[in-house]
């Protein structure tokens, strides 16, 4: 060790044999810097032993937690009475839909029967309705959206969309009287409020083609004002 450096020595003493052996004054390795340069390194080194000591003790809680888990075991009775708590119900049974009156759901049935249109099957739902091959039905959450997905499966506030054999594409809701008899003999421009349910005096159904949607705003449902298009004329 050359003069001016710190070194580390056990013994505080001025008159150390080691640090007279290199050289070293009083003031170096043995003074007060000395002290707390080796009090810095047994901190240090006490940190990091007990970070080590941590770590395997998580992990040992760990092994031990996995170790003594047991999987749900369900009894045959339990599965035949109620199969629904052995599996993860689908997305759309989460959310809860509002069921449909049996003259609502009449409606969409002979809508359906009319265009000769088949549900989505479980490979195609979630697909792109531009993806999709003609003659299927499906419902959306973001309608009016460039290549919309369709789903196969109805859900809370959804909207029914239909692609029949000529290629185009419908979206399905509901208007007041006055907005229906407007939008159907309306020649210009016009701006409607489409609702994906029967609620209040909106119960007239009617199809809006996708393809003369200039513009839409999609309300929240506490407004209750529905998906706002401005419908343009026929081409």
């Amino acid at each position: 060790m050359e003069n001016g450096r710190v070194g580390f020595c056990r013994s505080p003493r001025s008159d150390c044999p080691r640090m007279q052996r290199f050289g070293a004054g009083p003031a170096v390795g043995s003074g007060r810097l000395g002290v707390g340069v080796r009090r810095l390194a047994r901190r240090l080194f006490r940190g990091t032993a007990s970070k080590d000591r941590r770590h395997a003790r998580e992990a040992r809680h760990k092994q031990q937690a996995l170790a003594s888990h047991k999987p749900r075991v369900t009894s045959p009775r339990r599965r035949a009475a109620n199969p629904i708590c052995c599996r993860i119900p689908a997305m759309a049974n989460l959310t809860n839909p509002e069921p449909l009156s049996k003259e609502v759901q009449q409606e969409f049935e002979k809508l359906r029967s009319a265009h000769n249109l088949r549900p989505l099957t479980e490979v195609d739902s979630g697909s792109g309705v531009n993806r999709l091959s003609n003659g299927v039905f499906g419902f959306t959450y973001s309608p009016c959206e460039d290549n919309f997905p369709l789903f196969n499966a109805r859900d809370l506030r959804s909207f029914e969309g239909h692609k029949p054999e000529n290629e185009s594409v419908f979206l399905l809701g509901f208007l007041t009287p006055e907005e229906k008899e407007t939008f159907e003999k309306a020649t210009a421009t016009t701006t409607i409020h489409l609702l994906s349910e029967p609620k209040g005096p909106a119960t007239r159904l009617v199809r809006v083609p996708v393809s003369r949607i200039l513009r839409h705003v999609e309300n929240s449902a506490r407004k209750g004002t529905g998906l706002e298009i401005e419908r343009g004329r026929a081409s």
